[in-house]
C-alpha cells in the first residue's frame, strides 16, 4: 500500500498534523465552532433535513418546528436567517443530495442535537478538508519520485521538494478553509477526489483488474450523492476507460469491457436514491427537482450581469407566482418541487433561445469565475498546476488520462450550468495542490544544466 512507504507514511502524518492545526485554527478565528449552520449557503437545508431524519420523520424539511429553529434562535446570528420564514410543505422532499444529510442525523443518534453536536462535525470537517490536503502532499511526491532519475544529485530530495510546496500550498489556502464553519459539501467532496488520487496512485493502471472499474464506478456514484451535478462528470469517466491504455507507441487501446463495468457499478449504487425520487416525485426526475430550479439562475440576465454567477431572484419570482395560485396551499413539498422545476426549465430554455448570442460568453464569465485568476498568488499556483497535468500527461498518460477526465468534467459541467463565486472548484483544490507542485518541481529540474544534475 502507499502508505506503507516510510517516507510517504512521515510525510502524510506531518502534513495532516499541521492542516488539522490550521484548519482547527481557522474554525476558531470564526467564533462558529459550537453555532448551528451559519445563515447564507445549504447548511440549514441540509441540517432541517437531517434534523427530520434522526428524530424519525423522514427526508424531509423541518423549517416550522420549534424544536429546529431552537439552536438557530438562540444564535448570535439569529436575525440574519430568512429560513424561519420558510413554508413548510408536507411530505418527503426530493431536493437534496441524501449523503451529508444522513451523516449529520447519523450524529445526532450519537451526540445529542446541540453545541457539542454542532462542534464535533465541525472537527469532522476539518479532518476531512486536512486529509484531502495530506493526500495531496503524497501524491505530488509520488508523481515526483516515478519522475526523477536516482542518480541526480539535485532530484533526490525533488520528491520532498513537491511534498513540502504541496503542503504549503494547502496550508496558504484561505478561500477552501471558509468552508469548515459550515454544514456544507465541500470538505467532502474534496477528500472524496483526494481518495480518488490514492486509487490511482496504488494502482498498476497499465494493466487494471476488473476491480478498479467496479471501485470507480462506486466512488463516482458516492460523489453523486454527495453533489448532485458530480453526475456529469460519468461521460468523460466512461470514455476514459474506453481508452484503455496507452502503448510505447503512443497510440491508445480501446477496450468496451471496462466502461461498462464501470457504468453497472455507478448504477447499481444510484438506481435506488434515483427510483426513490421519481417515486415521491411521481414524475421521471431521478435527480430531483432541485437541479432544474438551480439553472434558472445560471441562465438570466442576472447572472449575465454578474460574471456568470448563479444568482436567486429568477427562483425567488418562480416562489412567489407559486404562492399566489390558491392550489398551491395544499400542495405537498413533492408537487411544489415538480411545478417549481417546470416552471424553471421552462423559463431557462426561453431565456437561453431568447439570449443564444450571449451564452458562449457567460460560459466563458462562468469558466474565469470558477478559476478565478485574479490574484496573481492564485494565477502562478493554477498556471504551475496546467503545466503540472501537461508533465504528467508527457511521463504518465495512464494516470493522468484520469486526471484530464476530472478537470475537462469539471469545466464542462460549470461552463454548461452555473458557478457561484468559485464555489465549484473546492473539490478539485487538493488536485491543485499536487500538480502545482509537481510541475514547479519539475519546471525546476528542467532549468538545471544536465551537468549538474549528475553526480
Amino acid at each position: 500500500m502507499l502508505l506503507r512507504t516510510t517516507a510517504n507514511l512521515r510525510w502524510f502524518l506531518f502534513a495532516l498534523l499541521c492542516l488539522i492545526t490550521s484548519n482547527a485554527l481557522s474554525v476558531s478565528r470564526s467564533g462558529h465552532w459550537t453555532s448551528p449552520p451559519l445563515p447564507q449557503g445549504d447548511g440549514p437545508d441540509y441540517e432541517s433535513i437531517a434534523y427530520s431524519i434522526a428524530n424519525a420523520q423522514g427526508f424531509q424539511f423541518a423549517w416550522s418546528e420549534p424544536r429546529w429553529q431552537a439552536p438557530y434562535r438562540d444564535s448570535s446570528l439569529a436575525n440574519e436567517y430568512s429560513q424561519f420564514d420558510r413554508t413548510d410543505w408536507p411530505g418527503p422532499t426530493a431536493s437534496r443530495p441524501p449523503l451529508l444529510p444522513v451523516f449529520i442525523a447519523a450524529v445526532y443518534q450519537i451526540l445529542p442535537r446541540g453545541p457539542l453536536a454542532f462542534a464535533t462535525l465541525r472537527g469532522i470537517s476539518v479532518l476531512a478538508l486536512s486529509l484531502a490536503g495530506a493526500i495531496a502532499v503524497i501524491t505530488a511526491r509520488s508523481w515526483t519520485k516515478q519522475f526523477v532519475l536516482p542518480n541526480s544529485l539535485p532530484a533526490r530530495y525533488a520528491p520532498d521538494l513537491a511534498a513540502c510546496l504541496s503542503l504549503l500550498l494547502a496550508i496558504a489556502d484561505r478561500t477552501i478553509k471558509r468552508y469548515n464553519s459550515d454544514f456544507l459539501t465541500e470538505p467532502y467532496a474534496a477528500l472524496g477526489l483526494s481518495l480518488f488520487l490514492l486509487l490511482l496512485l496504488k494502482s498498476n493502471l497499465s494493466t487494471p483488474p476488473t476491480k478498479w472499474f467496479a471501485l470507480t464506478g462506486v466512488w463516482l456514484a458516492m460523489l453523486v450523492l454527495l453533489r448532485s451535478m458530480l453526475v456529469f462528470w460519468l461521460p468523460l469517466f466512461l470514455i476514459a476507460a474506453t481508452l484503455g491504455t496507452r502503448s510505447t507507441t503512443h497510440k491508445w487501446h480501446i477496450h468496451w469491457k471496462p466502461p461498462v463495468i464501470l457504468l453497472a457499478a455507478f448504477l447499481l449504487c444510484l438506481s435506488p436514491w434515483w427510483i426513490r425520487n421519481c417515486l415521491v416525485l411521481n414524475t421521471s426526475m431521478p435527480l430531483g427537482g432541485q437541479g432544474a430550479a438551480s439553472l434558472r439562475g445560471g441562465y438570466c440576465d442576472e447572472s449575465l450581469l454578474d460574471g456568470g454567477n448563479w444568482n436567486s431572484a429568477p427562483e425567488q419570482s418562480i416562489q412567489q407566482r407559486l404562492d399566489e395560485l390558491p392550489e398551491s396551499k395544499s400542495w405537498s413539498a413533492a408537487q411544489r418541487e415538480v411545478a417549481l422545476a417546470k416552471i424553471a426549465t421552462q423559463e431557462t430554455f426561453e431565456w437561453a433561445r431568447t439570449n443564444w448570442k450571449s451564452l458562449p460568453y457567460l460560459a466563458l464569465q462562468r469558466l474565469a469565475t470558477h478559476y478565478g485568476p485574479f490574484r496573481f498568488d492564485h494565477l502562478i499556483w493554477k498556471l504551475s498546476a496546467l503545466v503540472g497535468f501537461l508533465l504528467l500527461f508527457s511521463s504518465q498518460p495512464n494516470q493522468a488520462k484520469w486526471i484530464a477526465a476530472v478537470l475537462i468534467s469539471d469545466a464542462l459541467t460549470i461552463a454548461l450550468l452555473y458557478e457561484t463565486g468559485g464555489r465549484f472548484l473546492i473539490p478539485i483544490h487538493p488536485l491543485l495542490y499536487a500538480l502545482g507542485a509537481y510541475g514547479a518541481v519539475r519546471l525546476a529540474l528542467l532549468c538545471i544544466p544536465t551537468k549538474q544534475l549528475s553526480l
